[in-house]
């Protein structure tokens, strides 16, 4: 049962977004009218249009084919802008330096605003007349880049760094920056749909173009180190992906607490698998934050899925050569229950019995997979449909599939860059 308290609080935050978001409609045609001008002019003298990525985040990086075809063509001037995360226990400067080797393995210029705890102002970074993507809705960044500074200075555009299926309509769709932004790029036409239902912008600014991470399944150049030990086990490899949402009275999907250790136990009791443990961005911070475990705990954790023989640790947004290498999922997350439909594998959903729930798209998709509450739960999954194959929901995925056309999910990068060479720079 929710804690009353948790209840109130959440109202009173939604109350506040709806008046801030009536507000923010009036700023945005305000701000999006001058720095499309700024673009305009730009495009008539021929200079490249700069394009910013604000990373703070490498986990939830989609943006690596769009950067190239930016890049590549002599429209834009991709720009990588790293911030540290302050959503991750280690320290700033750690983290600040760690998201900068990431950027610059992309070949693109890269900026650094709070290198060495300085913390430049946008207006000696981003250029007016330009575009900058936002990695999450609610990033955290420094106050003098709160989004009404930077709105004034770029156009802004959020593609989901996941696809939404949680049962929570505001928060996936009608949040500041998706009232303010020049443009969401959509999932799905679901989503857009659900924009158009939830935002106070009606989803006059959004798209749906399809979804960037998916260009991965087309690709066939492997992750690297993940593959010298998976293609040990040809067609035997079982990923576990936990939520962040440890004790946590909102989502409240993590089985982490519950499962941890029998997830060790597993591995042992099956060793012709590979097992690959992908956990959610938030989960270490969440679990020392609440008590769970400590730092040093998490860490040993971690460190014998690295290690053991038959098991993988996974981290960083290169996944998806891992998934189509897989034969299997046990999950109790929220986005990779759709991420992971394109490789019609099956999924076993972990179920915590005390979630938010899943939305209609959410839903629809966990018809065509497989459920657990338990340990033999989980064991049976693991016999019966991932080693001895009984599959019956199969069929069901491929329909499915073939629905969202990701039967061939590839383009939708190229679908973003065509738009915005199109479309920056109008005059609204």
């Amino acid at each position: 049962m929710r804690d009353i308290s948790d209840i109130s609080l959440r109202i009173a935050v939604l109350l506040r977004r709806r008046y801030r978001n009536a507000l923010i409609r009036g700023w945005r045609s305000r701000k999006v009218r001058l720095v499309s001008r700024a673009v305009s002019n730009l495009r008539e003298t021929n200079k490249p249009i700069p394009v910013y990525f604000l990373v703070s985040q490498p986990e939830l990086w989609w943006s690596s084919s769009l950067v190239k075809l930016l890049k590549d063509g002599p429209d834009f001037r991709p720009v990588i802008v790293v911030f540290p995360d302050r959503e991750s226990p280690r320290d700033l400067t750690v983290s600040e330096e760690m998201n900068y080797n990431f950027a610059r393995t992309h070949g693109v210029e890269v900026i650094r605003p709070c290198l060495g705890g300085h913390q430049a102002k946008v207006r000696d970074v981003i250029e007016f007349g330009s575009i900058a993507f936002l990695q999450q809705p609610e990033m955290h960044l420094p106050r003098k880049w709160r989004m009404s500074v930077l709105g004034s200075k770029a156009l802004l555009a959020y593609v989901p760094y996941g696809l939404k299926v949680s049962n929570v309509g505001d928060d996936h769709f009608n949040l500041p920056l998706h009232n303010a932004a020049w443009r969401i790029f959509a999932e799905t036409t679901w989503h857009a749909t659900n924009f158009t239902i939830h935002s106070h912008s009606r989803g006059k600014n959004v798209r749906s173009l399809g979804y960037p991470k998916f260009d991965g399944y087309g690709d066939d150049e492997p992750t690297g180190v993940v593959d010298q030990k998976v293609n040990r086990y040809p067609q035997r490899t079982v990923i576990i992906a936990p939520h962040w949402s440890v004790r946590d009275s909102y989502l409240g999907y993590s089985t982490f607490e519950k499962f941890h250790s029998f997830w060790c136990r597993l591995a042992t009791d099956f060793p012709q698998i590979c097992w690959i443990m992908k956990p959610h961005p938030r989960l270490e911070q969440q679990v020392v934050r609440t008590g769970v475990m400590t730092s040093q705990d998490i860490n040993k954790y971690f460190e014998w899925w690295e290690k053991t023989r038959n098991t993988r640790l996974l981290l960083g947004p290169d996944y998806l050569t891992c998934f189509k290498q897989s034969a299997g999922m046990l999950t109790d997350s929220g986005s990779f229950i759709a991420e992971y439909l394109p490789t019609r594998a099956p999924l076993l959903l972990m179920e915590s019995g005390n979630s938010v729930g899943y939305n209609e798209f959410g839903r629809m998709i966990l018809e065509t997979q497989y459920r657990a509450t338990t340990e033999d739960g989980i064991y049976r999954f693991v016999e019966e449909t991932v080693i001895r194959g009984d599959d019956p929901a199969r069929s069901h995925r491929d329909e499915l599939v073939t629905k969202f056309g990701w039967n061939n999910p590839t383009g939708a990068s190229a679908a973003i860059y065509s738009h915005l060479k199109k479309e920056a720079g109008k005059h609204v």
